[in-house]
């Protein structure tokens, strides 16, 4: 090994380099921490009414491996959604006569 490539390679370890001046140490990526991790177990089943907090933990579940959300939100989120559903179903039939159907 020559003095210019035998420098190199202990520049490389000192350093942390590779020769082509990548980084040998591999980076973490935090993990995203999401609004019902950080609030008090209280606030948490008032988070959970919202079904698409639901949806976006399930999510964040299948793809980052985070936490997934508790039986008890669950079961908060869809009883919410269904009661959404069915609400906005009645008050559409009661209000549909009155909608303007011309074009």
């Amino acid at each position: 090994m020559n003095a210019a490539a035998r420098t190199s390679a202990s520049a490389s370890k000192t350093s942390g380099l590779t020769a082509g001046g990548r980084s040998r140490r591999t980076q973490t990526v935090p993990r995203p921490r999401t609004v019902a991790s950080r609030s008090p177990p209280a606030l948490q089943a008032i988070y959970y009414l919202n079904p698409m907090a639901l949806a976006i933990t399930a999510f964040r579940w299948a793809m980052l491996g985070t936490p997934n959300a508790p039986l008890e939100g669950w079961i908060a989120g869809t009883a919410m959604a269904f009661f959404l559903l069915a609400s906005g179903y009645l008050f559409f039939r009661r209000r549909e006569g009155t909608f303007a159907d011309v074009i």
